[in-house]
């Protein structure tokens, strides 16, 4: 059986709601359209090992970071942010649908 995105947003909740300072320790960041591990409508690739690596020499969570689509010659192909929970992404109206600059995350 697959995780659902609601059953993991429960888990997350119930992680933080056992102990609230694991808000410090964990994020939640989901990739809407991407298939289990990769491929799927939505982008797929966040460079996690810089993102972790950035958390962990500035002391500074990750509040969103940047997906991106691969092409056939998995070259990429347009990117997308991705917010950590319970932030929602915004899209501005107007600008390019396949670019993160077009977006922003918002509480």
């Amino acid at each position: 059986m697959a995780l659902t995105p609601l059953g993991t947003i429960k888990y997350y909740e119930q992680v933080i709601d056992r102990a609230a300072d694991a808000a410090e320790d964990v994020r939640l960041i989901m990739l809407p359209g991407m298939d289990h591990c990769f491929g799927g409508p939505g982008p797929s690739l966040v460079n996690w090992v810089d993102e972790i690596d950035r958390w962990l020499e500035t002391g500074q969570a990750p509040q969103q970071v940047e997906a991106f689509w691969f092409n056939e010659e998995m070259q990429r192909d347009g990117s997308r942010l991705a917010c950590a929970y319970p932030a929602q992404l915004k899209y501005d109206g107007t600008g390019d649908p396949r670019a993160a600059s077009s977006f922003q995350c918002e509480p």
